[in-house]
C-alpha cells in the first residue's frame, strides 16, 4: 500500500478552504480522507496507474454535511480534482507534502 498526504486548497462558492487530503492506493483501490473546514472524512474510489481517479465521500460544513464526487489526478507529488457537491462544482488542488 503507497499512503501520501498532500496540502490541499478547496476553490468553494465561498472562497478558499485550506486542508489535506491523505491518499492509500493499492491494486486500483483508492482510500484516504479528506480534511477541510476543521473536519476530517473518509472517502473511496477508484485510481488507474496513471493516477486517474474517480472518488467519493461527504464534506462537513458549518450548516451540514455535504455528499461529493470527484474526478481527476492524484500523483507522486501533486493533485488536481474537480469536485461536484450539491449542485456546485468546486477544484481541489494540492501538492504532497514532505
Amino acid at each position: 500500500m503507497d499512503q501520501k498526504r498532500y496540502e490541499i486548497s478547496m476553490s468553494t462558492p465561498i472562497g478558499k478552504k485550506r486542508g489535506y487530503l491523505t491518499v492509500n492506493t493499492e491494486n486500483g483501490v483508492v482510500t484516504g480522507e479528506l480534511e477541510v473546514m476543521n473536519h476530517s472524512e473518509p472517502f473511496h474510489g477508484v485510481i488507474d496507474g496513471d493516477g486517474n481517479c474517480l472518488i467519493s465521500g461527504s464534506i462537513v460544513t458549518l450548516m451540514r454535511t455535504v455528499k461529493y464526487t470527484a474526478a481527476g489526478t492524484i500523483r507522486e507529488s501533486a493533485v488536481e480534482l474537480r469536485v461536484t457537491a450539491a449542485n456546485h462544482t468546486f477544484e481541489v488542488t494540492g501538492e504532497a507534502t514532505a
